[in-house]
């Protein structure tokens, strides 16, 4: 029989290390993240408002993370905090995409309900940071709870869609979101289904899932185009030439708007549809 052993979780503070260590152990392997190939930028950055960003960190693709550690759970002055250096730092380089990250031993229900609400406006991602004693060793784990870029649960096969109606009465800037892009979408590609959600819709064109519209807070919406590899260059540069701020992830570019904010910008989001 195989010798499985159990791991015990046991406190970071109570095995003698603390949130130094922990920032340490992050800035020297970023990837234990697990949010891909991390470059350290700076370690407890000085802030405007008198506080220091615990870790500055570069993606790949030049986009920022602004993490916050903290030992022990997590509660609101962690949140606030880390809300606050994201905005700072995403203020001084607008063009940039930037993440909120949160890194703590536990985030509990009461503060994940929180962080995931604030995630609809705010790109946050939330880790779990956790020390487990194997025999005589000790092994870090980070799990992520919480990444507000994950994509809306595409719908199973049976499952009941809620209709357009349900929508606009739930949320009606994101409907008018979707009623501005569906001639565009109608238009540009005769091979279409758009599948109406509770929270927005699933657009599918020749058969593949390319595009999705989700409820954000604030009275925004967010929409996804899957782009290739080939087109991705040509999108950003539209993007940034039309100073619309956008995430891109996964074959992803994600762009927050609102209705007025849509139709300032249609003919580009119209440029974009005809490339998918």
């Amino acid at each position: 029989m195989q010798n499985i052993q159990t791991l015990e979780l046991v406190s970071i503070r109570d095995h003698g290390l603390d949130e130094y260590w922990l920032q340490d152990y992050i800035s020297q392997s970023p990837a234990c993240l697990g949010l891909g190939d991390l470059e350290l930028v700076s370690k407890e950055k000085k802030q405007s408002s008198g506080g220091r960003l615990d870790i500055l960190m570069k993606g790949s693709d030049e986009e920022l993370y602004e993490i916050e550690v903290m030992l022990g759970e997590t509660d609101e002055t962690h949140i606030i905090r880390t809300i606050e250096y994201w905005d700072i730092e995403k203020k001084k380089r607008p063009k940039r995409q930037h993440t909120a990250v949160l890194v703590a031993e536990k985030i509990n229900t009461r503060f994940y309900n929180v962080i995931n609400l604030l995630s609809h406006s705010v790109p946050m991602i939330g880790i779990q940071a956790n020390l487990y004693r194997v025999g005589d060793e000790v092994s870090m784990i980070f799990t992520k709870i919480i990444d507000s870029f994950e994509e809306p649960e595409i719908e199973e096969e049976g499952e009941i869609l809620h209709g357009f109606e349900f929508l606009k009465g739930k949320s009606p800037e994101t409907a008018q979101v979707i009623e501005t892009l569906t001639p565009i979408i109608v238009s540009t590609c005769s091979d279409n289904r758009i599948n109406h959600r509770k929270n927005g819709a699933t657009i599918f064109i020749g058969g593949t899932k390319k595009m999705t519209v989700a409820r954000r807070g604030n009275k925004q919406a967010s929409v996804q185009y899957k782009v290739s590899d080939e087109d991705r260059t040509a999108i950003e540069e539209l993007l940034d030439s039309n100073t619309i701020s956008y995430d891109y992830k996964n074959g992803y570019v994600r762009i927050w708007l609102t209705p007025a904010t849509l139709n300032e910008h249609i003919e580009v989001h119209r440029q974009i549809i005809e490339k998918l």
